[in-house]
């Protein structure tokens, strides 16, 4: 994940991140493990606590992920 802001030239709230997906489940719930990049803009809506899980780092070998992924949604 990349941080991106321009607070330091005097704009606030226009904090964005860039992130990358190593891997994810599409509709079909197939696996795709080909690497994906998403922006995410400043402005946009953003949920406090899904953000936080969305751009938390996570382990290979994490067995509680699946349970608070459930928590979460």
């Amino acid at each position: 994940m990349v941080s991106l802001a321009n607070d330091d030239l005097g704009d606030k709230d226009t904090e964005g991140n860039i992130i990358m997906i190593k891997s994810h489940y599409d509709e079909s719930g197939l696996n795709v493990t080909n690497p994906v990049i998403f922006t995410l803009p400043g402005d946009a809506y953003r949920d406090t606590h899904f953000m936080e899980w969305i751009l938390a780092e996570k382990g290979e070998d994490e067995s509680t992920s699946a349970d608070f992924n459930d928590l979460v949604l």
